[in-house]
């Protein structure tokens, strides 16, 4: 059984709180994704490519955090 009173068990603790909180923003920035695609379908500007092409980053950047995050965890 884990100590949660031992510093190993809190720094395990921190580390599953820090996961928790990365897994959160994936989802946020996969919604930005869709609001981005769905704001591009309703309203058309010159900025389209540009707006979508960054939301598309963003998500792809935060899944490549948590990816690392799971490798060195």
């Amino acid at each position: 059984m884990l100590n949660l009173f031992s510093p190993q068990g809190f720094s395990s603790i921190m580390q599953m709180l820090a996961m928790f909180i990365q897994v959160v923003y994936v989802l946020f920035s996969f919604m930005l994704t869709r609001q981005v695609k769905i704001m591009n379908r309703s309203f058309s500007t010159s900025m389209a490519t540009p707006f979508s092409f960054f939301a598309n980053l963003h998500f792809l950047v935060a899944v490549a955090l948590v990816i690392m995050s799971l490798i060195i965890l």
